[in-house]
């Protein structure tokens, strides 16, 4: 089963700024901080990041795209694999995408968020609100905990340029941005697992698609 988030703007990607790669000292004394890269007991790579279930609306894994203060679509790129919300910022924050208010006021439509999915903001009707309230937090420990694994399987990878690559398992660090001008695949079983750690910024160009060989966690 794919479950994907977007914590910076891409989808298949679970995205966090760099931890730490094993260099730096404790505070107490100079020992080397133990690295925190704990093997996927059901699959290859790193542990699961816990992003809940994908139906369920408070669930971060319910969002392929959850943000806090803004979603932009530049190129009218198609999203696809699950809803797109914002919170806590208002709809008007989301831009791009031609929103379409449902009759309820709970949800919107676009022609650029691929159906059954929809699109939720902070300011439509209940019970949406408190839905993304509980999304966002979730998402937001879902960030730490990626955030936090040291000990990357690969470190700065093609240096950033990572079009045309195929992705195994595991746990990615760029102490720099990661630049995706063709198609990239990701290649594993159904139950393995891909963080990606990326220092800067993400730039994947117009039509360019992470294309999956089997299901992806």
């Amino acid at each position: 089963m794919l479950r994907s988030l977007v914590l910076l703007p891409f989808a298949l990607l679970i995205q966090a700024s760099c931890g730490d790669n094993g260099d730096d000292a404790a505070a107490d004394g100079g020992v080397d901080a133990v690295p925190n890269n704990p093997p996927n007991p059901l699959g290859l790579g790193p542990a699961p990041v816990a992003l809940g279930a994908t139906d369920d609306p408070q669930a971060a894994a319910s969002y392929v795209l959850l943000a806090k203060t803004g979603i932009t679509n530049v190129t009218g790129s198609s999203i696809t694999g699950g809803h797109v919300a914002l919170s806590p910022a208002a709809a008007t924050f989301i831009t791009g995408f031609s929103l379409i208010a449902d009759s309820t006021n709970v949800f919107a439509t676009s022609a650029s968020v691929v159906p059954p999915a929809k699109v939720y903001a902070s300011n439509y009707a209940a019970p949406t609100p408190s839905n993304l309230t509980v999304a966002v937090l979730d998402m937001q420990a879902a960030y730490t905990d990626a955030a936090s694994r040291t000990d990357p399987d690969f470190l700065n990878f093609m240096s950033g340029e990572i079009g045309g690559e195929t992705l195994a398992p595991g746990l990615y660090t760029w102490g720099t941005g990661v630049t995706i001008p063709t198609d990239v695949t990701l290649s594993g079983g159904a139950n393995d697992v891909w963080i990606l750690q990326i220092a800067n910024d993400l730039d994947l160009s117009t039509a360019t698609s992470v294309l999956q060989s089997s299901y992806r966690r």
